[in-house]
């Protein structure tokens, strides 16, 4: 009689633990995650450098070396070492849905995808690859305002840059590819 009682009283505390298990609210699948983090005071346009900063692990990306995937790293500081250029190269105020071509000023070189063995499938070039946009579904035709909080959409992946759990290269996944991985727990097998 005290067994099945006792694998009862465990099956109760394993059933009452399960809501601690679950992902925070704040852990929702979302693509707009993305904010261009501007100097104080600046109209985010093109022309000028920000941080490139994601809110779902409230880091910003930044150039760095690592072993496998594209040379990007989480950081908890402000390096503003990001520009985007239009295809006409006129500054001007951030557009949402424009496209842009996305620079690393640390790195010298523009990142755009491209397959890869190891990591997200983005890699660095010479060359300005006009394939970026920032996208707020709630109000998709006004300006980029400082502070937003948008998606950042790669028009030849055709999907939105998230963060998400990797075995290998930064945690960045493509939305269709990763919103599962938005968990603690979770991690896309293999690089």
């Amino acid at each position: 009689m005290v067994a099945p009682m006792r694998k009862a009283l465990v099956l109760l505390a394993v059933l009452a633990a399960l809501p601690l298990l679950a992902a925070p609210a704040s852990a929702e699948p979302t693509s707009e995650q993305w904010e261009t983090r501007f100097a104080p005071g600046r109209t985010p346009s093109t022309g000028h450098t920000f941080s490139l900063f994601n809110a779902f692990n409230d880091r910003e990306v930044r150039y760095g070396a690592r072993e496998h995937g594209i040379n990007l790293v989480w950081s908890p500081g402000t390096t503003r070492e990001w520009s985007l250029r239009r295809r006409d190269g006129a500054v001007a105020p951030l557009a949402r849905n424009a496209r842009y071509a996305l620079y690393n000023v640390t790195n010298r070189a523009w990142v755009r995808y491209g397959e890869r063995d190891t990591g997200i499938n983005l890699v660095w070039s010479s060359t300005p690859a006009y394939e970026w946009a920032f996208v707020d579904f709630s109000d998709p035709a006004t300006p980029v305002p400082a502070g937003a909080r948008d998606a950042l959409h790669n028009a030849v992946a055709g999907d939105y840059l998230i963060y998400g759990h990797r075995n290998c290269g930064i945690n960045l996944v493509w939305f269709t590819d990763g919103i599962q991985m938005q968990t603690p727990w979770g991690a896309i097998a293999g690089c």
